[in-house]
């Protein structure tokens, strides 16, 4: 009875080094693939990429409701298709941060530190079939990268 469990004592342990370096091997790609993440996040792209995720949610679920409240289902694709060419007005980054109730607020101290809030905008050109999500983005970026 004890040659056997020595022999599984010995599997177990070749088991448990195997294991041991596999766990060790991800941790080191894990660890790596952090630092490049780390290494390569610039402020630029950090801004840049909040601006924009904050372009898409005022427009998704702000303007575009508010802009077509008062119009029917089917006729807004003709309302938004005199649009469709120049886009509406510019929004300063200012009203991006604090529409509906100062929602994003928080925000402006950071992205102040690198844009000019009052400068920096966007301009919202909706596409056709002229859905919530049919439009692209224009950006206009005063900002000190």
């Amino acid at each position: 009875m004890t040659r056997p469990s020595v022999k599984r004592l010995a599997k177990l342990a070749k088991f448990s080094r195997k294991t041991t370096i596999a766990i060790i091997m991800v941790c080191v790609v894990l660890v790596t693939i952090a630092t490049l993440v780390i290494l390569f996040s610039t402020p630029e792209r950090r801004i840049k990429g909040r601006i924009e995720a904050l372009a898409h949610e005022y427009y998704e679920d702000y303007y575009y409701d508010k802009f077509t409240a008062s119009v029917a289902a089917n006729k807004r694709e003709e309302l938004l298709e005199k649009y469709s060419e120049r886009g509406f007005s510019e929004v300063p980054l200012r009203q991006l941060l604090f529409y509906d109730n100062g929602k994003h607020a928080s925000e402006a101290d950071e992205l102040g530190q690198y844009c000019d809030i009052n400068t920096t905008s966007v301009r919202i050109i909706p596409d056709s079939p002229y859905g919530k999500t049919n439009y692209h983005v224009e950006y206009k970026y005063s900002c000190n990268f």
